[in-house]
């Protein structure tokens, strides 16, 4: 059970202890630089102590001040060995540092394909709710979820200065912000027209994001709108303490592959 019990707790935290291994092992790099340098440095003044003064096998002459120099060839030759602990632990800890960046790009993926799967089934399941108890009462149950759903948001109220404006939250990210149906609408025409239009046929969720002028999130760019699904952005009037809100709902995601 114990075992059990680590193995979960390791395979939750991998990323994190493999940056921290990493970063570890950076330190460690230099540190084992530096004595690398020393050992380096000892052996190669023990060798200029046993050899004549002008070796050709060790030195050369540097032609603008004629001074005598190691050759390059002769140090590496002598001194490699030293510098091995350095390396081994530098690549250890390259490939610690690359490997978190993977595991968590492995699971941004794999989130994102749940989060596109899930909202395809709830697409589906609403539109067979509609089709048994019609559209009104869907409605009105839908607006009794999204007050519940938004509870635990505070929002602030709109200026004097932003009086055109409503108060919004996005439903994927909880996130408020100001804005007007119409704007939303025009973000909505925007993206599908880039979505038609731009390099890929590819509109992700950040986009959208950027668009209304919220915080874009990890999994932002691994999900959005291809080709084959436009952007359709639901929103539902709400009220909170008394103060009108949208609560701005994107819908028809999928997750891109090979990103």
């Amino acid at each position: 059970m114990k075992f059990k019990i680590v193995k979960a707790w390791f395979s939750k935290n991998q990323p994190g202890l493999m940056i921290a291994t990493g970063i570890a092992g950076v330190v460690t790099t230099i540190i084992l630089a530096v004595k690398s340098q020393k050992k380096a440095e000892a052996i190669i003044n023990e060798d200029r102590l046993n050899a004549e003064p002008d070796d050709p096998a060790i030195y050369y002459r540097r032609k603008k001040d004629g001074k005598l120099k190691v050759r390059m060839k002769y140090w590496i030759k002598r001194t490699w060995k030293c510098y091995v602990p350095s390396f081994l632990i530098g690549g250890l800890s390259m490939g610690c540092i690359v490997g978190s960046y993977r595991v968590n790009e492995r699971r941004n993926a794999l989130l994102a394909s749940s989060l596109a799967a899930s909202e395809a089934a709830m697409n589906e399941y609403q539109k067979q709710v509609i089709d048994t108890i019609g559209e009104e009462a869907e409605k009105e149950i839908h607006e009794k979820f999204v007050s519940k759903q938004t509870e635990q948001v505070k929002l602030p109220e709109a200026t004097l200065e932003n009086n055109a404006y409503v108060n919004c939250i996005d439903s994927s990210t909880n996130q408020h912000f100001l804005s007007t149906k119409e704007a939303i609408r025009k973000v909505e025409n925007d993206l599908n027209q880039e979505r038609l239009t731009g390099f890929g046929s590819l509109v992700c969720l950040n986009d959208y994001y950027s668009a209304l002028g919220i915080e874009e999130t990890e999994i932002g760019c691994l999900m959005g709108w291809d080709i084959d699904n436009p952007v359709s952005i639901t929103i539902t009037a709400i009220e909170k303490n008394g103060v009108p809100c949208l609560y701005v709902h994107p819908m028809n995601l999928v997750a891109f592959k090979n990103m």
